[in-house]
């Protein structure tokens, strides 16, 4: 169970100095440091177990040793959260001002940090990429297949643009949080038996051709126009 970065500097925070203190920490006390309600819900007794878990024996000496560097490299921790915020609000303003922007911003699961991503790997050049195919292999995102006879193998791409296919991956996993559409394409590809992982690839392939789209007619993302042949046509 993955917890956030916020949730395990504030538990840090509270624990780093005794670890007797962690075993006393109550439901609310452990609910306050959880900021959304799914992870109070989901997490809270599972931290709850964790912090009660019979800790190796230490003396006192080694004890004040710990919490002295857990203390700092919170601090450090802290410190890096912030520069990044300071950065995201640079990168945010510097992205909205160019011309591609909007149509990025609408795509399913794109937001001011992922947006510039795969602007600055995809470029701007409006002629870079003749088809939403040559976009996709650019991405690493389309299958190769190969087939010999009555043998066809179908297996991804390990030789590509590692950073945008990355962004890739990361905007497919967004959209499922958000947008209707892509979740039904990524369970249609969940209910094949395809792996997580696998289905989260199908599905930014998918989107980099709604991208693609997008930016030859120089419209924003409409679903209607986006999906409207997903139930027909099968995934690559």
């Amino acid at each position: 169970m993955a917890f956030s970065s916020s949730v395990i500097l504030g538990l840090l925070d509270k624990c780093a100095a005794r670890p007797v203190k962690a075993r006393k920490l109550t439901g609310p006390q452990v609910k306050s440091l959880l900021y959304r309600r799914r992870e109070q819900d989901l997490k809270t007794v599972r931290i709850r177990e964790l912090l009660r878990e019979e800790p190796l024996p230490q003396s006192e000496v080694m004890l004040q040793a710990y919490a002295t560097t857990v203390l700092a490299e919170v601090a450090i921790l802290r410190a890096i959260a912030g520069q990044v915020k300071v950065l995201e609000k640079e990168l945010a303003g510097h992205f909205s001002r160019h011309p591609l922007a909007e149509i990025y911003l609408s795509q399913p699961g794109v937001g001011v940090t992922i947006g510039p991503r795969l602007l600055g790997e995809f470029g701007d050049l409006p002629d870079r990429y003749r088809s939403a195919k040559a976009r996709r292999n650019a991405a690493g995102t389309s299958p190769i297949t190969k087939q010999s006879g009555k043998s066809r193998v179908v297996h991804a791409r390990h030789f590509t643009n590692t950073w945008l296919l990355d962004a890739a991956i990361q905007q497919a996993g967004e959209a499922i949080r958000y947008d209707s559409h892509a979740r039904a394409f990524y369970n249609k590809q969940r209910k094949r038996d395809v792996k997580h992982n696998a289905a989260l690839r199908q599905l930014a392939n998918k989107l980099i051709g709604i991208l693609h789209g997008c930016l030859a007619r120089q419209e924003l993302y409409n679903p209607s126009i986006a999906w409207s042949q997903a139930q027909t046509q099968p995934a690559a």
